[in-house]
This record gives structure tokens, C-alpha cells and sequence, in this order.
């Protein structure tokens, strides 16, 4: 009942917002459980509407049903669901039927939503997230453009965009679509292989990160010893492993005497209970949001953790627990990102070294910068240059 209330609701809004309406110049669409902010908005998204707002390009924002999520509705979008229930339909219905590649699939469905939406979703720009319905979006205008918002790490191996060799996955290759990126890192993952250079020439875009606003302040006072771990129910890594590694960690540094304190993954599965494991060792587990934790940690910890570049930001080194069992760390970060600290130095050689003032100001400047060039600030000016081209 709730579903279909939702769905008559989105037909409503829909067709008086967009299909009896002045054609806009961009169609912002991405899933629901992107609502994180305090307001119940989608903070990757705010920035770039309000640059919307601010130079008079006429928009609309579309928000695709989540049924699992705990994120409210954004009362600025409009519901989605009659749109989005319609393309999952038709879209089994060419696979089930005609048996369609995905493309294919896209293509047809594409044309039929036109059909019924009397060709008014055809615009000049539209912005996903997450790949959420992007070539859906650069079938129903082929003259228009999609750009994919980055919102998590992009690594030349990302299954997600690539192939094993690195050349951009055959989908990604549709011409009309384009991606924004935070960084000259991200930006560089892309053509990794210098294949990419004649596949996707210009349609890589620098915007800066949506959710930074500002260069963050070096933090140099803190002593404890920070662990992001990385239990979760996926099934690709050995958990036995994880806790090996942290647990010889512990080993090594219990001479020091450190405040030790870690956080699990936001997915944790409850696979471990690490007080059992490790009641020998003064070890405190924190569920403070990471900005909090922050100010008063010497060195991160963590496997392959995106948490690294959280702690980059205020110049906070990070150790990467590695082996051959668990290599992410070093497959991803030292091999992929170029991190640029402690590759084969012991976690002792690491503290030995933070314990030297100028050691530890030297690393937090070089490890900012590295984080700089995945990250940059979110930059107005590129994303309306790049929305108006």
C-alpha cells in the first residue's frame, strides 16, 4: 500500500513538474539512501544545485526509491518511483523476452519512456551518482550529456569502470557519457591505460570534492593509536587474516604504551569479538564519527580502509596492516594511489619515527599533499564551465 501511494505520488509530480512544464536544463537523479546530511538532502548533490540556483539553469531533481534504506525522502526532490518501477519492468521484460544485451536494453527502454513521458526527460545535461540509470539517461537523449558524480575511491582495477588491463569497460564507452571527478589522482586512474586517451578524450572532468568546502587544518597533537577495521559480510577476505594482522600489530606496539582505540566498519558483521580476542591489550572501541576521532590520533591504522584518505586530509599518516593473504593495501594504495609513507618499514620503525617532531611534521605535510591530488576542494567555476559546455 505504502509502495503504490508513493508511486500515484510520483506520477503526480512528475507529470506537473516536468511533463506539463518548461523543458529544464539539467536533471540531477540519484537513489535515496544518498540523503546523509542533516537536513535530509543529498550532500554530494547540494553544492551543484545551488550553483544551479545561483547562475538561473533551470533544473529538477529526481529521487530514486530505496526500500531498504533508513534515509528520509528529500522533500526538495521529486519521488521517483513510478519512473523508476516502470524502466525495472520494461527492462526484464526485453531480458526475459527478446533476451537483450544491457545496452540494448537500455536502448529500447529508453525509447519507451520517451513514449510516455512525451519526450520531456530529453535535456541538455542530466547528473547521476553511483551509475544510478546513466545510460538509461544517454539513450533517452543522445544529443545531450551525462556526467556520473564520483562519490567513492576510483582506482585503474575498479571493476566498476574497468578491465583487468585497465581500459574503460565497453559501457562506459557510450559517447555521450562523461564523469566528474575530485582529483588529478582519480583523473589519471582513468587513462592508467593509454587506450582510455582515444576512448574517453575530454570526458573526464576535475570539479573538486562536492563535500569539501574548504582546505582542512593540519592536526599534529594527537597520541593515540587509531584502527579502522574492515569486518564485514563480504566474502572476499579472509577474516582470520584480518585479526592475525591486527592482533601482531598489537604485539609490536604494546611497548609503547599508547592509547589504542578502533572502530568497525560501518557494515560490521559481528563475525569477531575483538575484546575476547584481545583482552590482553588495553584496547578501546569507538563509535564516534571519524571528524571526532580525528584531533586526537597519532597514526591510523587499517587494511585497505578509504578511511586513509579521511586522516590524509588533516595530515595524519596511516599504516597499512599487509600480507600476502590481505596484499589491498598494497595492490591499492601503494601500487594504485602512490601513498606516499612507510612502504616496507615496521610498524615500530613507523612510531619510532612519529616520535621525532620533525619527522611527524614532515609526514603530515607530505601525506596532505598526497591527499590533495585526490581530493581538491569543490570548485564552483569547473563544475558551471563543465554543466554549460
Amino acid at each position: 500500500m505504502h509502495r503504490l501511494k508513493n508511486i500515484l505520488i510520483s506520477i503526480f509530480q512528475i507529470y506537473s513538474q516536468i511533463i506539463f512544464k518548461k523543458r529544464v536544463d539539467v536533471i540531477f537523479y540519484y537513489p535515496q539512501h544518498f540523503n546523509r546530511s542533516n537536513i535530509g538532502t543529498n550532500p554530494y548533490f547540494d553544492p551543484l544545485i545551488m550553483v544551479c540556483k545561483e547562475n538561473d539553469i533551470r533544473y529538477v531533481v529526481i529521487e530514486e526509491p530505496d526500500g531498504v534504506s533508513d534515509k528520509p525522502h528529500n522533500i526538495n526532490a521529486l519521488k521517483g518511483d513510478a519512473l523508476f518501477w516502470t524502466i525495472i519492468i520494461f527492462r526484464k521484460l526485453l531480458r526475459t523476452i527478446f533476451k537483450f544485451d544491457y545496452l540494448k536494453q537500455e536502448k529500447y527502454t529508453a525509447k519507451f519512456i520517451n513514449i510516455i513521458t512525451f519526450g520531456k526527460l530529453k535535456v541538455n545535461k542530466y547528473v547521476t551518482i553511483s551509475g544510478s540509470m546513466e545510460h538509461l539517461f544517454c539513450f533517452i537523449n543522445k544529443n545531450g550529456k551525462v556526467y556520473d558524480l564520483q562519490h567513492g575511491i576510483i582506482f585503474s582495477k575498479h571493476q566498476g569502470y574497468f578491465y583487468k588491463d585497465g581500459k574503460i569497460r565497453d559501457e562506459h564507452q557510450v559517447e555521450n557519457l562523461n564523469f566528474l571527478v575530485y582529483g588529478e589522482g582519480t583523473y589519471n586512474a582513468f587513462y592508467k591505460n593509454k587506450v582510455n586517451s582515444d576512448i574517453i578524450a575530454n570526458r573526464i572532468h576535475i570539479i573538486g570534492c562536492p563535500l569539501e568546502n574548504k582546505d582542512k587544518t593540519i592536526h599534529k597533537s594527537g597520541n593515540i593509536i587509531f584502527y579502522s577495521l574492515q569486518y564485514t559480510s563480504d566474502d572476499l577476505w579472509d577474516k582470520r587474516e584480518f585479526t592475525r594482522l591486527f592482533i601482531d600489530s598489537l604485539k609490536s606496539i604494546s611497548k609503547y604504551n599508547l592509547p589504542i582505540e578502533y572502530k568497525h566498519h560501518p557494515r560490521f558483521d559481528n563475525s569477531v569479538d575483538l575484546q575476547k580476542e584481545c583482552k590482553e591489550y588495553n584496547i578501546l572501541e569507538k563509535r564516534d564519527r571519524i571528524e571526532e576521532i580525528i584531533n586526537r590520533t597519532k597514526l591510523h591504522i587499517t587494511y585497505f580502509s578509504t578511511t586513509a584518505f579521511e586522516f590524509a586530509a588533516y595530515g595524519i599518516p596511516t599504516y597499512f596492516l599487509i600480507s600476502d593473504i590481505v596484499p589491498d593495501g598494497k595492490n591499492i594504495f601503494y601500487d594504485e594511489y602512490e601513498y606516499p609513507l612507510y612502504k616496507d618499514m615496521t610498524i615500530r620503525e613507523v612510531i619510532e619515527r612519529l616520535n621525532n617532531p620533525i619527522y611527524r611534521d614532515e609526514d603530515a605535510k607530505i601525506v596532505k599533499e598526497w591527499y590533495n591530488k585526490f581530493y581538491k576542494p569543490f570548485d564552483k567555476k569547473a563544475f558551471l564551465d563543465t554543466i554549460k559546455s
